[in-house]
């Protein structure tokens, strides 16, 4: 109940107070990790609850859908049934979760996702909400397969992580990710996707 207020405060009348949040976060960051196996309830959307890492407690995953994110219901509602869907870049699971509920019960997300942070959370997301019908893929998706690509990845999660230059101006690491084409990831696993 608490977060649910602090929620809907910092992204609603007190949102204009940045500064104050921006103390607030590192904050409650540091002080959750004595808690490393707490999860806190979200709904993505009008879709769950489902069990995220502490770290998103204050996120505004329920009005996941709207502005720049506004195809997302459609997304998920245009998989209801479906039995091969993919999601690629896949962050940290707002859309592998939802769809992981939808498609059919014999079906199968594959969730492409290269950067490690958001692996690590993507994976951890699955786990706590017990998801067995989705596969996460580590490697890049690409117009071609190459064994090694730049790719600049932040260190924490984040929607951000690239091939393009621009990501060492950012900050990020750059690291070396294998890269495959999604016809031949298909053509490997005999998979007809309904939907990407």
């Amino acid at each position: 109940m608490l977060v649910k207020w602090i929620t809907s405060i910092r992204h609603g009348s007190l949102k204009k107070f940045s500064g104050f949040w921006a103390i607030l976060r590192p904050m409650y960051r540091s002080l959750i990790i004595l808690f490393p196996g707490l999860t806190v309830s979200k709904k993505i959307g009008p879709y769950g609850p489902f069990k995220l890492n502490r770290r998103f407690a204050f996120s505004n995953f329920d009005a996941w859908g709207g502005n720049h994110n506004r195809g997302f219901e459609d997304c998920i509602e245009a998989a209801r049934g479906m039995s091969c869907v993919m999601d690629i870049g896949a962050h940290i699971g707002l859309v592998t979760l939802p769809l992981s509920q939808v498609i059919s019960e014999s079906g199968k997300v594959y969730s492409f996702e290269p950067a490690r942070a958001n692996q690590t959370y993507l994976i951890q997301h699955l786990a706590s909400n017990h998801i067995d019908n989705v596969e996460v893929i580590t490697d890049l998706v690409g117009e071609n397969s190459l064994e090694s690509v730049e790719f600049f990845e932040s260190s924490n999660d984040s929607g951000m992580n690239t091939i393009a230059l621009i990501g060492s101006r950012r900050g990020y690491d750059l690291t070396q990710k294998r890269q495959i084409t999604l016809d031949k990831f298909c053509d490997e696993r005999n998979l007809s996707p309904q939907l990407m």
